[in-house]
């Protein structure tokens, strides 16, 4: 469970990266938009969808995986706390 919820996160994370890569070709083509300061601002438009269509995706994955581990650690250490009640049992303890 816990290898899927990384490769989850790896894959939204990878996603975003290569949107967000393959934005920087768009925005330098639009910079040199005539006139001049048409290309700038349809340059940093590219540049603002781009972020503010994986950033906060990736925001939220991050997360998720955060509460993932969390929850991860407590059954871990359920886990533990059972096998040491176990083997003081077994020792006599």
């Amino acid at each position: 469970e816990q290898a899927a919820q990384v490769t989850e996160a790896r894959n939204v994370l990878d996603i975003s990266a290569t949107v967000l890569t393959a934005a920087i070709p768009a925005a330098i083509i639009a910079s040199f938009t005539q006139p001049p300061p048409v290309g700038q601002a349809l340059k940093t438009g590219i540049e603002i969808g781009a972020v503010a269509g994986s950033v906060p995706r990736c925001v939220l994955t991050m997360d998720m995986l955060g509460l993932h581990t969390l929850r991860n650690a407590s059954q871990i250490q359920n886990a533990i706390s059972k096998y040491n009640a176990l083997a003081a049992d077994v020792a006599g303890d």
